[in-house]
């Protein structure tokens, strides 16, 4: 109940179309209490959503769909390494300039990060990542959102044909 007063006691900035510093702290907050709590919900939501996926196949009796999740923000390496430990998983990167990306964070959100949020650790923590750990490395300077998506379709497309049976 704590941790709701203090997140309830934080400001958002009206002025942000994305309240950034406050998602930032209250980040923080959690992950005081938990530094993993994130990616253990993450893997609590993956699990309970195949559960219920299998026991509805069950009651039907269908075969078990392939079963996919993407996950669309992994910043911090404990994030990653969970998707890593997951069978079938697949890891992407995308990369782009700093100018690249400020560019379209203006487009997105009316502003760049100011200096005090550009240095938070959830801006920077990707690059800590392992990067033997990642499947793919886009580089998206000169791609569109539209082309990315279809590079990351078409490499899991492909991937989908290796992947093995789960049944746990």
């Amino acid at each position: 109940i704590e941790l709701v007063y203090d997140i309830y006691s934080f400001p958002i900035d009206s002025n942000e179309e994305k309240p950034r510093s406050f998602l930032q702290n209250v980040g923080d907050l959690c992950r005081a209490k938990d530094n993993k709590c994130f990616a253990n919900y993450m893997r609590y939501k993956i699990e309970k959503n195949w559960r219920e996926i299998k026991q509805e196949c069950d009651r039907e009796d269908k075969d078990y769909p392939l079963y996919m999740v993407i996950v669309s923000d992994v910043r911090m390496p404990w994030e990653a390494e969970m998707i890593v430990d997951q069978p079938n998983n697949l890891l992407f990167r995308f990369d782009a300039s700093l100018s690249v990306l400020q560019d379209r964070l203006m487009d997105r959100d009316g502003q760049v990060l100011t200096s005090v949020q550009a240095i938070h650790d959830t801006e920077n923590s990707v690059s800590k990542i392992p990067h033997e750990w990642f499947d793919y490395v886009i580089k998206t300077n000169d791609i569109t959102i539209d082309e990315q998506a279809e590079l990351v379709y078409n490499k899991i497309a492909t991937s989908v044909t290796t992947f093995k049976e789960v049944t746990a």
